[in-house]
């Protein structure tokens, strides 16, 4: 949760002193803002892990819907 993440930073003062060029993280919307409060000019990369799932979430999605438009033999 956010809070928690807000919480850690206050708890841990030298965390806001790493001063990182670019973080890697997932996709959650909590770790972005988190990251841009505590790092703005930082660069939030996705990580690869989240991206292909997404990616071949959205693939599968097409397939389906491209598969019902296609006569049951070419299915």
């Amino acid at each position: 949760k956010l809070e928690d993440l807000r919480a850690y930073a206050q708890q841990h003062p030298d965390f806001l002193l790493l001063a990182p060029k670019a973080v890697v993280m997932d996709l959650a919307q909590a770790y972005h803002t988190w990251i841009h409060e505590c790092f703005p000019t930082a660069i939030r990369i996705a990580d690869r892990f989240h991206v292909h799932g997404y990616v071949i979430e959205a693939v599968q999605e097409v397939r389906k819907s491209v598969q019902n438009t296609l006569s049951p033999r070419a299915r």
